[in-house]
């Protein structure tokens, strides 16, 4: 039976299981007991002509982490597709953000911030202790809001993300463990036992890079790539010809309780959007129906013209619109162009950016850019 031949312990166990065999002889030798150590470190001695390298009693192999194929991904989406939301949002946040089984489950309430759609994974619950924000997807947001909904039935209670539900240790915190088992039951059915929780970390570092982003650049850029995950959790993709399937940014009407027919981009006849069930199925093409974007309009006031009141708040507060230090959103001013305001916020919300104070200071200021381009508008006239 050789190392590599897939049967028995594997390379890095043999190497954790003779560190204390080759630290034992260690002793002896201090001791003056043994001469010699049977399970010597490797060395290189310079100037040898041989090449000076010893190698050590087993040699240490480096393997690339297995992930699984784009049938086993969608058979694993399929299964987790019939999971309880809860699963389903920690299987979509676990590729998002590629996050470790312990990061995972150590989510609290307090880590998310819904505005920016990122997360924030503690120093104290990470591998190498570095604190870092990560960003999830759109989809993910609408699935998330949906848990956070459900788990408002369970417990009110500020804290762990991330509920037991069972009668055992109801409203208790996920253990690592319970998440472990159900991976490993959504493994199981799928019929890829090799899944497992770290599983989608390495997917997730795999599409980026080929998508041309590393690990490295993820840490700085923040992008994740949703179209694998999110085809049966959440979001269609549409395909064409030619090129790689792109994520829409919204939430699959499947769940998000709009029409079951998937979408159909307006101005193209054979550019539709499709969901891998179809595709599996053999492409089947759907009815097709305009896809909504994530703002409502018809919730706002589109009267094209500007008040009286609201022409003189905008010169009232000149290039205070950019909301700096001392802004009082109570002000009469702002009350008065609140109807301005309102649409500019809500699209803030929507769009992704990194929270850092330069580029909330960005925000704010194309925001007070656009307010004051309204001052230029036609003056109707009414108060």
């Amino acid at each position: 039976m050789s190392i590599d031949s897939g049967s028995g312990l594997a390379n890095a166990t043999i190497q954790q299981r003779l560190v204390p065999v080759r630290l034992f002889y260690d002793f002896l030798m201090e001791e003056g007991v043994c001469e010699s150590n049977p399970v010597g470190r490797g060395r290189y001695t310079p100037g040898n002509r041989r090449g000076g390298h010893q190698h050590g009693l087993v040699p240490r192999l480096t393997k690339l982490p297995w992930i699984p194929t784009e049938q086993q991904w969608l058979e694993i989406l399929v299964v987790a597709a019939k999971e309880r939301v809860r699963n389903r949002v920690m299987l979509a946040l676990a590729y998002d953000a590629a996050l470790r089984r312990e990061e995972l489950c150590s989510l609290r309430t307090d880590d998310l911030d819904p505005a920016y759609r990122t997360l924030r994974v503690r120093a104290e619950t990470t591998k190498n202790r570095l604190e870092r924000i990560v960003p999830y997807s759109a989809p993910t947001g609408v699935l998330l809001s949906g848990y956070l909904a459900h788990r408002a039935t369970i417990s009110r209670a500020r804290g762990p993300l991330f509920l037991s539900e069972s009668r055992r240790n109801h409203a208790q915190p996920l253990s690592l463990w319970t998440w472990s088992k159900v991976v490993r039951r959504i493994a199981l059915e799928a019929d890829v036992p090799r899944f497992s929780t770290h599983t989608t970390r390495h997917l997730c570092l795999t599409d980026l890079a080929r998508m041309g982003l590393g690990a490295a650049r993820y840490r700085h850029l923040g992008r994740s790539p949703e179209h694998r995950v999110h085809t049966h959790l959440h979001s269609p993709v549409r395909s064409g010809l030619g090129r790689e399937a792109q994520p829409w940014d919204a939430a699959d009407p499947r769940l998000a309780g709009a029409d079951a027919c998937p979408p159909r981009r307006a101005g193209d006849g054979g550019d539709q959007a499709v969901t891998s069930a179809s595709l599996a199925a053999g492409g089947e093409n759907a009815t097709a129906h305009a896809w909504p974007g994530p703002i409502d309009l018809a919730r706002y006031n589109r009267c094209p013209g500007l008040t009286r009141l609201e022409m003189e708040a905008l010169s009232q507060l000149g290039m205070n619109v950019r909301r700096r230090r001392g802004y009082d959103r109570d002000a009469l001013q702002w009350q008065a162009i609140k109807r301005l305001l309102r649409p500019l916020d809500d699209a803030r919300a929507t769009l992704w950016c990194p929270d850092t104070p330069h580029h909330r200071r960005a925000i704010t200021d194309a925001i007070g850019l656009v307010l004051l381009r309204c001052g230029g508008h036609r003056l109707l006239g009414v108060v």
